[in-house]
């Protein structure tokens, strides 16, 4: 079962770990989450990283740049700095959200998104 965005970004505020975890497991071992449990090791390191100063941010850091090398998209390191250090649970659904799209929609590498169809009005 897939989160959506609300959900989502409700385990995120509270278990920021969650999040960290199945993105990571959609990044290294299947992007439809096939053998996923919610708690994991990539879950476990990440909630016992909170101990040490600076280092949740320098893991968030390292995996939205790998969200964006894997997927080709835009952006840098400070880039990916800056939006940690400002909304880190942010950071993290949309890190999510990404590799959900990008590993379950079956987009291809050099498909990007598209824009819908034009609002058009019914009859009056």
């Amino acid at each position: 079962m897939t989160p959506n965005a609300s959900s989502a970004g409700l385990v995120t505020w509270c278990c920021p770990c969650v999040t960290f975890g199945r993105t990571h497991h959609r990044l290294h071992k299947s992007g439809s989450l096939d053998g996923y449990h919610f708690v994991n090791a990539s879950c476990v390191l990440a909630c016992v990283s909170g101990i040490l100063p600076c280092l949740p941010l320098t893991m968030l850091t390292m995996q939205r740049a790998e969200v964006r090398r894997k997927y080709g998209l835009e952006g840098s390191c400070i880039t990916d700095l800056a939006i940690n250090c400002c909304c880190g649970c942010c950071s993290l659904v949309q890190q999510d959200k990404e590799a959900e799209h990008w590993e379950t929609q079956g987009a291809g590498k050099d498909e990007q998104y598209k824009v819908g169809d034009a609002m058009t009005y019914g009859p009056q």
